[in-house]
């Protein structure tokens, strides 16, 4: 109940539904910042201070209560002696989201009660020569701090001319693309590599090596100061630690799976993870089942904290549908279009990994964009979709890897022609060094030994 325009409830069942450091309170975090909290929301002064050590907290990679809790001022505790019974009021985060949107609505009560307020004394104070005209445009003016906009994005047409000359002047500041693969002639097919706002699709059977093709990715990109979030709701990230020392170091993990490795392919192991942890620009999350809402509300927080390049999800056919009543592909549809609003959201690339059906398994011929399992929609949304083939037939060359560029909105289509061998050892995708190289006199190259890929 709202009583004399504050809602302490709401502040309470708040600050008690973030309080832990799991995915559920950093979504209702989230959810939070993005509708614009404050401690100006609270009226208990308990409560904002609190909100303002949580806000620290957060800042400072120390999410949760705990770490609000040692940022509060010294007197704290004495001060507000039952201020863990505010903490501990909620048993779960599930009306968290429902708080936020009482703490906005209590706000504007307040806001309105003001000008109601200063409406009264400017009428009474009034002399005969005001002009009640400067009266309403004060009502007008708060009035419209009180209504959110309904067309943020609305633009004149000069507006959106200089909108465009930013842009082509940031993108030429930064070589026009932002995130680039470790294979030249790949990068070349793209125009350079991916753009902010992109949505990618990387594509292919099970065990083909896609979720592998994005680690290079993230690998490459990360090596080169790029701001990568990588959700893997498969994978533990012990696991992607691993891959990722593969790649940087050139490791045999099949040694470790049959325990066959040696000192040296541990110390080049440890080195890989070393070089991994002095990382500030890379994140990792393995929790499992999660929709893309929570996906979204992670990503816009570390985004928000970080100014993120690009985010690997990994991958689509694990998400959790935001209704399950839904038959599953228009459960996909819909993951597909928030993955596309997301990427024109936050101005950066999003991976999306998908598996392919197994019509092409069966024949052996390479895939095509019809191959995109569980939806159409996929392929709609879709800026860019790059498919990997590779002969899974015994006797076989497996290593030979044709990485496709099966759509690309804003630029050629293609493949690699049987450029790029795949190294599942060392977890590497590679251009093969004898083939010729598009200007090669510019162009980048990578030599792939025993040790770090440089």
């Amino acid at each position: 109940m709202l009583n004399n325009y504050t809602d302490v409830d709401a502040e309470k069942g708040f600050i008690s539904s973030t309080r832990d450091e799991d995915g559920s309170s950093l979504d209702i975090w989230a959810y939070a910042l993005e509708k614009g909290i404050t401690e100006d929301h609270f009226t208990e002064q308990s409560h904002q201070e609190y909100f303002i050590a949580f806000k620290q907290a957060d800042a400072e990679g120390d999410f949760g209560s705990i770490g609000a809790l040692t940022r509060v001022n010294n007197d704290f505790h004495n001060q507000y002696l039952g201020f863990m019974d505010t903490l501990l009021c909620c048993d779960t985060t599930l009306h968290g989201k429902h708080f936020v949107d009482r703490l906005i609505n209590a706000k504007k009560f307040r806001r309105l009660q003001r000008m109601s307020l200063e409406i009264t004394d400017a009428v009474e104070s009034a002399q005969k020569n005001t002009d009640p005209t400067d009266i309403a445009r004060m009502v007008e003016g708060v009035s419209m701090e009180l209504i959110e906009p309904t067309a943020k994005t609305l633009m004149t047409a000069e507006q959106v001319a200089e909108e465009t000359k930013k842009q082509m002047a940031e993108e030429r500041e930064m070589g026009g693309a932002s995130i680039q693969t470790p294979i030249p002639y790949l990068n070349s097919l793209l125009d350079g590599g991916f753009r902010p706002g992109q949505m990618v699709v990387i594509a292919a059977r099970p065990s083909v090596g896609k979720t592998t093709l994005g680690m290079n990715i993230m690998h490459h990109a990360g090596m080169k100061g790029k701001k990568i979030l990588f959700f893997s709701l498969e994978m533990s990230n012990s696991q992607l630690g691993k891959k990722w020392a593969a790649i940087d170091q050139g490791v045999d993990l099949s040694k470790f799976a049959d325990k066959r490795d040696n000192n040296e392919d541990r110390e080049l192991l440890n080195k890989g993870l070393d070089n991994l942890a002095k990382l500030d620009n890379c994140w990792m999350d393995d929790a499992s089942g999660q929709t893309m809402s929570q996906i979204r509300s992670k990503a816009k927080l570390m985004d928000r904290r970080y100014n993120l390049d690009a985010i690997f999800i990994d991958y689509l056919g694990l998400i959790d549908a935001e209704d399950k009543r839904d038959i599953r592909e228009q459960q996909v549809a819909q993951i597909s279009k928030m993955a596309k609003r997301l990427s024109k959201e936050l101005g950066i690339v999003v991976f999306l990994v998908c598996q392919l059906n197994r019509d092409s398994a069966k024949t052996g011929s390479p895939p095509a964009l019809h191959n995109l399992r569980e939806s159409g929609q996929i392929e709609q949304d879709a800026d860019i979709v790059i498919m990997i083939h590779r002969s899974m037939q015994a006797d076989t060359d497996t290593k030979t890897a044709d990485i496709m560029v099966c759509k690309n909105r804003f630029g050629p289509i293609g493949h690699t022609n049987e450029r790029v061998e795949f190294d599942r050892k060392t977890q590497r995708f590679f251009q093969k060094p004898s083939e010729p190289r598009l200007n090669s006199d510019k162009q980048e190259k990578y030599t792939f030994t025993k040790g770090r890929m440089e």
